[in-house]
């Protein structure tokens, strides 16, 4: 495997940081995917909001908060069990598919 881009390196230690400092909230794998998805949604949300008010500065915290929460769907995901991860395969269908 290749050395990381130095733009990567960089990005991931912003979201460390930003881990690093809500670690005593207990991690993310407790959280259910609906609270994850509602949280990456309005994260999201705070980025566009960000990108047309506020400081380069602002809009690159509101960037790593999003790929934070991003990481957080992708953990829980890959470390649910086969059975979950069906159920989520199958909604995940329905809902390309317009099917409720």
């Amino acid at each position: 495997m290749t050395e990381p881009r130095v733009e990567l390196q960089q990005f991931a230690e912003h979201m460390e940081r930003k881990l690093t400092k809500r670690d005593a909230y207990g991690g993310w794998r407790h959280l259910p995917l609906p609270y994850l998805k509602e949280s990456l949604k309005n994260e999201i949300n705070e980025l566009l909001v960000a990108l047309e008010y506020e400081s380069p500065g602002e809009v690159m915290d509101e960037a790593v908060d999003c790929a934070n929460f991003c990481m957080f769907i992708w953990d829980v995901m890959r470390s649910t069990t086969d059975e979950r991860k069906g159920l989520v395969r199958r909604n995940s269908k329905e809902e390309v598919h317009g099917k409720s």
